[in-house]
């Protein structure tokens, strides 16, 4: 209960600097935050919350572009900030992660980044909007033994379904994953050597 209430208000106070576009309340809650519980929970418990919250408050123009933008900036900076402090390892699982064209909200794969790096496993990021015949090329040199690829704006079902056959052709010998908010299970069937994940967890 009283950590519900913690995050609650913690929430509210972010919610306002994000409103107000005020960088200092914003910091004030974040630090107090991770000081009482760490970086990946306040990236799961509290960060993720909040964007969700933040884009439900955008999607009902109860939110401006520039303060959504605000926020989701602030959070990107803490990831990267987190995975710089990562020093980059060889290991034998390796991972390309991208996020494919017209896909621009990176934050859950930047986390994805943060996390392979900091369990000791060699990731190579991309970014945002990377064309899949570029994704195949960076493939091609670098060796992943796995694919990491994020959709978080659903495509309609035909182009989703021409992009995963591609993927399956192109990748082949990789380990595929593909993160998508909700899962198809035509696809699942139809493309049983990729594997898809629909959260964080």
């Amino acid at each position: 209960k009283d950590i519900e209430t913690f995050e609650k208000l913690i929430m509210n106070k972010m919610l306002i600097a994000t409103l107000n576009c005020d960088i200092f309340l914003f910091e004030k809650c974040y630090s107090t935050y991770v000081k009482k519980y760490g970086f990946e929970a306040t990236v799961e418990n509290l960060l993720f919350p909040l964007l969700i919250r933040i884009g439900t408050l955008w999607t009902t123009n109860k939110l401006t572009v520039a303060e959504e933008h605000f926020s989701s900036q602030v959070v990107r900076q803490k990831l990267f900030s987190a995975i710089n402090e990562i020093p980059s390892k060889k290991s034998s699982t390796k991972f390309l992660i991208y996020l494919p064209e017209k896909q621009r909200h990176e934050i859950g794969s930047l986390y994805a980044h943060y996390l392979l790096k900091k369990s000791g496993v060699e990731s190579v990021y991309l970014g945002p909007d990377v064309p899949l015949i570029y994704a195949k090329s960076c493939s091609e040199k670098i060796k992943p033994s796995h694919i990491l690829c994020s959709f978080c704006i659903p495509l309609p079902k035909a182009k989703m379904m021409y992009y995963l056959a591609s993927m399956n052709e192109y990748f082949k010998d990789h380990k595929v994953v593909i993160h998508m908010p909700k899962i198809d299970k035509f696809a699942i069937t139809k493309y049983p050597s990729l594997s898809f994940v629909s959260s964080v967890d």
